[in-house]
């Protein structure tokens, strides 16, 4: 059996300004393994900066693990758990405004880069009045 193992790193910054707002944004991600290979992938990212709109302090950070494992089959060609972890601060000077969102799934790999997913989505908001939202998602991608 083939195995490959591909590390990638990117560290992203911008500035944006017009009419006389202006921001910068820091992003840093990180990923092992491989798209549709067979084995273990990690993702991690991290973003933060100041919001040129409004002038707030963020930072937002993700991390996904997933596990592909190759079917052999016609049409159905492989299945894949994943789970993903995001962190969201939209204003890092206001204390508990920030939240998690929290991310068990599967996809189901069809031919060519067809695919469907499905995910449940947890958000944990750090501000109990908003209490806990929860939501089932089912996406495809089709590609023709």
């Amino acid at each position: 059996s083939h195995r490959e193992t591909r590390w990638s790193g990117t560290l992203n910054g911008f500035d944006v300004e017009r009419r006389r707002l202006s921001g910068t944004a820091y992003g840093l991600d990180a990923e092992w393994g491989a798209f549709r290979r067979p084995g273990l992938r990690v993702l991690a990212e991290a973003v933060t900066g100041d919001d040129f709109l409004v002038g707030n302090d963020f930072f937002g950070a993700q991390g996904i693990v997933s596990l592909y494992r190759g079917l052999g089959g016609d049409r159905l060609e492989g299945i894949e758990p994943v789970f993903r972890a995001s962190y969201g601060d939209p204003n890092r000077r206001i204390s508990d405004d920030e939240g998690w969102l929290l991310t068990p799934g599967i996809n189901l790999y069809f031919f060519g880069r067809n695919r469907l997913m499905f995910n449940w989505d947890v958000y944990l908001a750090r501000d109990g009045a908003i209490g806990t939202e929860s939501a089932f998602r089912a996406q495809a991608q089709l590609a023709f």
